[in-house]
C-alpha cells in the first residue's frame, strides 16, 4: 500500500509506502502544512537616503507617501510605487524591497522581513 496517510498521534499527514512521488501527492492536496524552501534574494530597507538610488535598481516611481512616518525627501513624505507581478504596490520608509529568485520586485513591510529572512553570510576561503 502506498499514498498519504494521517498519523493523529503526531497530528501530521506522512507518507505511506512508496517515497518516489509522495511530495507530488501532498502538493496537490488543498490543506496542509509547508515550509518556505531556503532560497537567496537581494533586498535594500528604504532610508531617507537611499530612495533615488533603490527606484532605479527596481524601476520604482518616488512618489508622495500618506503617512506621516515617512521621512522628507526633498520637500514631500516619499513613497515608492513598484511594479509587481500583482500590480502596482506602495514601498514607504522602513519597508524592504526585495527582488525575487525571478527578478521580480515587490515591498516587504519590516516586521514580516526579519520574521521571514536573515542576512546570508558567506565564509571565507582561505589560501594558502
Amino acid at each position: 500500500m502506498s499514498g498519504l496517510g494521517w498519523r493523529s498521534d503526531i497530528g501530521a499527514c506522512v507518507s505511506i509506502g512508496r517515497r518516489t512521488d509522495w511530495k507530488e501527492r501532498m502538493l496537490e492536496n488543498e490543506r496542509g502544512q509547508y515550509r518556505k524552501r531556503p532560497v537567496i534574494i537581494e533586498a535594500v530597507r528604504l532610508s531617507s537616503t537611499n530612495y533615488q538610488d533603490v527606484a532605479e535598481w527596481c524601476g520604482a516611481r518616488i512618489t508622495n507617501s500618506i503617512y506621516e512616518e515617512c521621512k522628507p525627501f526633498g520637500s514631500v513624505r516619499a513613497a515608492l510605487e513598484i511594479r509587481t507581478l500583482e500590480g502596482r504596490m506602495i514601498a514607504n520608509f522602513g519597508d524592504w524591497v526585495i527582488c525575487g529568485v525571478k527578478g521580480e520586485f515587490y515591498p516587504c513591510k519590516d516586521d514580516i522581513f526579519r520574521q521571514s529572512y536573515e542576512p546570508q553570510v558567506y565564509e571565507a576561503e582561505v589560501v594558502e
